[in-house]
């Protein structure tokens, strides 16, 4: 039985109570009252009602005693009942709809007057025995009911006043249109679907919608297993500081508890798809701010839910071994015996085709990537591969179907959904939105869980077995033990006893500004080097902003540090609210690499769907914009409306509105006082640096940097010797103190001791002494390098050699010391036999021979191997003096500074790059180095 509590579909019933509405809102509450009208002084005290939940006897009292205070001919009702009659003319009303209790179908519309569900045979009614004073009496009561709230009138009531109204064009008016993402009308699914539709894109004020659904704890109990679950719409028309606020949500649907939905949430949402259908063909509304009725229309844009949400409303199943739903059937992943569940990595299929990664097996899954990266699936692909399909209903598929059995042709689907009813789903490009807070929160909880080895650690005896099964990473497979236990290898990613508890004290010790994050602290335990209870967005708070500085001290290796910041400026950049659309490409090639190379050092276990799904964030901003419109923050914080604080826990929420409050209701709050000089001028900056440098010193030595600096590698970075570049001196003095360079010096030194043949050199390399003694073939510069300044031989072994060499020139006739570089050259590799890859004897690794004259620079000096090139630094700077100058260069000249500069240019980058800098702007002709903590690297920069 429908039944409709308000009813406000008649027209003339509806005109009826509007007058005696506004006749209410002129009338006093009693004779000689000012200060309220009847109609102000009820809403207040059934708003008063709503917020502190008074049940309707307590309220009814409260009528009685203020009917017996007030003066005769007071106007008010005397019961919650009248009070209620009065608020129909507002269309805040909802109808009941009775449904089955095994989620099959609703008693509505044609089926209104059944007593069973013609499904399953459930009945509608629940018998409820009640006592009276004649004995105990059968009560019949409906079993499951369903609240919807139209939606169409709450449309048009955004149209009834000039200020709403001016709001609902506001994306087409006064939104900033500069060639950014700001909007989801900045996005290629907006504009594709006004494309698609250009009728409807004529009139802005026509409305787009967002549907956002989740379960909630209605009595605010943790330990209470029984939820409902709300269906919100959000208004993207408006603009987003009045939009995206708890005031201008639409709530449509609550579908009633205690369990989830599941795949029958279609059952539930037939109504609103109803009332949307009818909203597309469109229905006549007044606008007030032009005084004219116009046929207004609106459409669904996309839904926005969490994960197991939107396999609920998409019909996709986001589980198993097709879990993503943007690559569906072509979703790549790898089940795990031990583990027991599956892995998703296979990231090198967006590599380019011809990247080196795709060849490399060992470390990734044994296997060689000669795939393509998956495409979006569109919804007409979608339509076509549903077509004919009749899929179980869902709640009869719960007790017929076991676990791990699917239907035959449909393997990743287990419905069709009912959004399909709308014409235009099919078109959209973004149906279903990613909720990027989940993703946070639960890569944040794998990163900080595997590091400190928590309980949620991806790292354990059974991720260590996976590897045996699948053959990689050998270093990493368990030890067994003589009693018979296993023993598990330090990964790179395993951090110390001693990292466990910096790691949680810094945590335990951050203070935020005010309204920035929660106490994080209240979630460490520093004993225990454990941290428990995060929030979504204590994990937002972490990821993008904390744990890069707080792994700068304690990172268990560079690798796994350089992720870490990977991840977090990428989602820094895809949770701004201004994208350059320019960027998501760059992004997108950085975060598949960033993922390629996850895939070298941790585990397949760690490889979540959620850490997968990194991979589809770009394309998806780039498709909806910013994701601010379309995560699920604003939803699952707006479900407690905000009382009496009884924590001491404030969240961002509640301390916004709290210092609203105060700066709106304070009288004697001091007032903020602005400088009234903010620019510094030289002086000033001098002053700082004078006063504060030896501070920040001090700071500085509390934390254990990368390769342990401390102000004396800055005093060693200033003192640049005379002769020494100043890009190689910052770059030798950072190798001097970094751990890994400090322990291959020892490996260094330790090879040199078994050398046979070793040189005299000193710290003077073989380039600059060849250079200074104009020695011109390797034969006589090996001579050199090995004997000592008494004239002796460094070694027995190379006396040897050197009378090999000179017995093999002797048979030509010929002795070193006769300038024939050509048979010089020729015994030299004779007697020290063939070359090591990469190195040239004498030259040092990954240096090229040069070619005569200029060819020198030219590309077709180019040999098997070449990986840099010597430039003559000299060279180019007086190229470029003369170039500053103004002096006509020849052709040759011009063409010679350009292949310097651009060779020069290249090999900076790529040492930039090896040091960890990102930036490269002017990289050549500058003078003050600059040391960057984080990540180890020194540069020259002229902006500094």
């Amino acid at each position: 039985m429908e039944q409709n509590e308000f009813n406000t579909n008649e027209e003339n019933d509806h005109g009826e109570k509007f007058a005696n509405l506004m006749q209410d809102a002129g009338a006093e509450l009693y004779p000689g009252c000012k200060t309220f009208s009847k109609l102000s002084f009820i809403l207040k005290l059934f708003r008063l009602k709503c917020l502190h939940s008074w049940t309707a006897r307590s309220f009814n009292m409260l009528l009685e005693l203020l009917v017996d205070a007030f003066p005769k001919g007071v106007l008010l009702p005397k019961s919650t009942y009248e009070v209620k009659k009065i608020m129909k003319a507002f269309d805040l009303g909802y109808m009941k709809i009775d449904a089955c209790p095994n989620d099959c179908m609703l008693f509505w519309k044609d089926r209104s007057d059944q007593n069973i569900c013609h499904i399953c045979g459930a009945s509608r009614w629940s018998t409820i025995m009640k006592n009276t004073s004649v004995g105990k009496r059968t009560r019949m009561k409906s079993a499951k009911i369903v609240r919807y709230f139209s939606l169409i009138p709450r449309l048009q009531r955004f149209f009834k006043t000039k200020k709403s109204a001016e709001e609902m064009i506001w994306h087409s008016e006064h939104r900033n249109v500069d060639g950014l993402l700001r909007h989801p009308a900045d996005g290629d699914a907006w504009k594709a679907f006004d494309s698609q539709y250009p009728d409807f894109a004529l009139d802005p004020r026509n409305v787009r919608l967002g549907l956002a659904s989740d379960g909630f704890n209605l009595f605010k109990i943790m330990s209470s297993t029984y939820s409902i679950w709300p269906v919100l719409l959000v208004t993207y028309n408006m603009p987003p500081w009045v939009g995206m606020k708890h005031d201008s949500f639409i709530l449509s649907t609550i579908i009633p508890g205690e369990k989830s939905p599941g795949n029958a949430n279609d059952i539930y949402l037939q109504p609103l798809i109803q009332e949307l259908c009818e909203l597309w063909h469109g229905l006549q509304c007044y606008d007030a701010a032009s005084g004219q009725t116009f046929n207004m229309r609106a459409a669904l844009l996309w839904t926005i839910n969490d994960f197991p949400a939107y396999s609920m409303l998409s019909g996709w199943s986001t589980k198993g071994r097709f879990a993503c739903p943007c690559c569906a059937q072509n979703t790549e992943s790898l089940w795990l015996y031990k583990g027991k569940k599956f892995s998703y990595m296979g990231h090198r299929r967006w590599l380019p085709d011809n990247h080196i990664l795709r060849r490399q097996k060992n470390y990734f899954d044994n296997t060689e990537e000669v795939r393509r990266e998956p495409k979006r699936r569109t919804g007409t692909e979608v339509l076509s591969q549903l077509h004919n399909i009749e899929f179980p209903i869902a709640s009869l598929s719960k007790a017929g179907l076991k676990r791990g059995r699917v239907v035959q042709g449909i393997e990743g689907w287990k419905k069709k959904s009912i959004f399909f009813n709308l014409p235009y789903w099919e078109y959209n490009l973004l149906p279903h939105n990613l909720d990027v807070m989940h993703i946070e929160k639960n890569i944040c909880d794998n990163f900080i869980g595997t590091l400190l080895d928590l309980e949620k650690s991806k790292d354990n005896l059974q991720a260590r077995q996976d590897l045996v099964d699948i053959g990689i990473k050998n270093d990493l497979h368990p030890q067994i033990l003589d009693d018979g236990s296993y023993s598990l290898p330090p990964a790179p990613f395993t951090m110390s006893k001693k990292d466990n508890v910096m790691f949680c004290e810094v945590l335990k010790n951050l203070k935020f500004p005010k309204g920035y994050a929660s106490n994080i602290s209240r979630c460490v335990n520093v004993v225990d080097c454990k941290i428990m209870g995060l929030k979504s967005h204590d994990c937002h708070v972490l990821l993008e902003d904390i744990l890069p500085i707080v792994l700068s001290s304690c990172a268990p290796s560079d690798e796994v540090m350089r992720i870490v910041v990977e991840i977090s400026h990428f989602l820094k950049i895809i949770c701004a609210k201004v994208i350059v659309p320019t960027e998501l490409e760059m992004l997108q090639n950085n975060i598949i690499m960033t993922l390629c190379n996850m895939e070298k050092i941790f585990l397949p276990s760690f490889f979540t769907i959620m850490i997968h799904l990194l991979v589809h964030l770009a394309e998806e901003v780039k498709l909806g914009g910013p994701v601010q419109y379309r995560w699920m923050y604003p939803f699952e914080s707006g479900g407690i409306t905000l009382g009496k604080v009884s924590s001491l826990v404030l969240y961002e929420k509640s301390l916004t509105q709290v210092h609203r409050y105060v700066l709106r209701h304070c009288d004697n709050g001091e007032k903020r006082k602005r400088r009234a000089h903010t620019h510094l001028t030289t002086w000033d900056v001098e002053k700082l640096i004078n006063e504060k440098f030896h501070e920040w010193l001090r700071i500085t030595s509390k934390f254990a940097f990368p390769g342990h600096i401390r102000h004396l590698i800055l005093q060693s970075l200033g003192s640049i010797p005379s002769g020494v570049d100043a890009t190689q001196w910052c770059h030798l003095v950072t190798q001097w103190s970094q751990p890994k360079d400090k322990e291959r010096a020892i490996i260094n030194a330790a090879n040199a001791k078994k050398q046979t043949c070793p040189h005299t050199m000193g710290r003077v390399s073989s380039v600059r002494r060849q250079q200074e003694m104009a020695i011109k073939d390797r034969l006589l510069l090996w001579r050199v390098n090995r004997l000592r300044k008494d004239g002796t031989w460094s070694s027995e072994d190379a006396n040897q050699r050197w009378v090999q060499a000179c017995e093999l020139l002797a048979k030509d006739g010929l002795t070193p010391e006769d300038g024939n570089t050509e048979a010089n050259e020729r015994v030299f590799s004779m007697v020290m036999g063939p070359e090591h890859p990469d190195r040239v004897r004498t030259q040092g690794k990954k240096i090229v021979e040069a070619c005569e004259g200029e060819e020198d620079l030219s590309d077709d000096c180019s040999q098997p191997g070449e990986k840099k090139r010597r430039l003559n630094m000299e060279q180019v700077r007086t190229l470029e003096k003369n170039f500053e100058l103004g002096n006509k260069l020849e052709p040759e000249k011009k063409m010679q500074l350009m292949t310097l500069k651009k060779y020069w240019k290249a090999m900076d980058k790529e040492l930039l790059e090896l040091l960890g800098r990102r930036n490269l702007d002017n990289i050549y002709g500058h003078q003050l180095p600059i040391f960057i903590p984080n990540g180890g690297a020194v540069g020259e920069t002229s902006g500094h």
